[in-house]
């Protein structure tokens, strides 16, 4: 599902606040509201333009921010100000700290460039003036849910003076992650030493979560696939009785799949096959043929099924000069 995946790069994001990203419930929303995405500081809703009108990043940027709302308590929170302009104000700053984590401002978000520069009580004050202008641009560009006083009494008591330091939770965050990144390139190196390397993969240099593939070899596999196309032929044929009658001959065209494996190399048979198998469930729709090659070409076998790789063997093993 593609909310799944949203969220589980925000949380690779911020596994500080996975306990509440576990527990979040998010829900589609039909309210009449300009925002993509709200938050009631419990449950996220989203709407169609969040699917149809933002990228990738811009998803995560949402969803994030309505996550670090509901950590930081927003909605519950200093209840006896305006909601307008406290909202305008802590969108800035969370907005600047997720441009500043690389995630790009969707445009008609909220931003204030040099927002870190003040606490939310000084941004608060700076912009009072601009009141009645402020509570204008939200009504038409964000949107947040009213939380009445009286079921909010016990944590507006203990909230409405908290001071909480976004700066400090989001650099333990960043640390955090950090960690879980280095434990998890040193396992994989581990896992390599034990002999993935053996197979001739090789582990890249960048640290892992910092850089994605620009391209996935399934996805180029994928785009090159044409679904099987129904070609109806049509002939006449004359009779003995001199009528000439129509004929149609139906036939069906497939991709063609041509895999040639390298088998001068080291990797194992088991491996082979654990490929094939991948490739052959990525080409469904396609007439898969395999062959192997070292210093001259051993010829074509056709796959049908998972029989059929089970039954190849490697041909070859010489030399490399193919």
């Amino acid at each position: 599902m593609e909310m799944n995946r949203i969220i589980n790069r925000v949380l690779a994001r911020y596994p500080l606040f996975g306990n509440i990203i576990a527990n979040l419930n998010i829900e589609y929303s039909t309210e009449p509201v300009p925002a993509p995405a709200f938050t009631d500081g419990k449950n996220i809703y989203y709407k169609d333009s969040f699917f149809t009108d933002y990228t990738a990043d811009e998803q995560e940027f949402i969803i994030a921010h309505e996550i670090l709302h509901i950590a930081f308590s927003h909605t519950h929170r200093n209840l006896g100000r305006d909601r307008d302009l406290l909202n305008y104000v802590e969108d800035a700053i969370i907005n600047q700290y997720l441009s500043n984590d690389g995630l790009p401002i969707p445009e008609g978000a909220v931003d204030v460039a040099d927002a870190l520069d003040y606490s939310t009580e000084e941004l608060y004050m700076k912009y009072l003036p601009k009141l009645n202008e402020i509570k204008e641009w939200m009504k038409e560009h964000t949107y947040h849910v009213e939380i009445s006083t009286k079921d909010n009494d016990e944590e507006k008591n203990s909230l409405d003076n908290a001071d909480i330091d976004l700066n400090s939770i989001l650099k333990e965050n960043e640390k955090l992650r950090k960690k879980i990144m280095e434990e998890y390139q040193s396992e994989l190196e581990k896992k390599a030493s034990e002999g993935i390397k053996s197979m001739g993969i090789t582990l890249p240099s960048e640290s892992f979560g910092e850089s994605r593939p620009m391209l996935r070899w399934q996805d180029i596999l994928k785009s090159s696939l044409k679904s099987p196309m129904e070609e109806v032929t049509s002939f006449y044929e004359v009779e003995m009785d001199g009528i000439i009658r129509k004929e149609t001959k139906s036939s069906y065209t497939f991709s063609e799949s041509e895999i040639i494996v390298d088998s001068s190399a080291s990797m194992d048979l088991e491996t082979v096959k654990a490929i094939l198998r991948e490739c052959k469930n990525i080409l469904s729709v396609s007439l898969i043929k395999v062959g192997f090659c070292d210093t001259i070409f051993y010829g074509w076998h056709t796959i049908n099924t998972n029989y059929d790789i089970d039954c190849l063997g490697i041909e070859g093993r010489g030399g490399t000069s193919f």
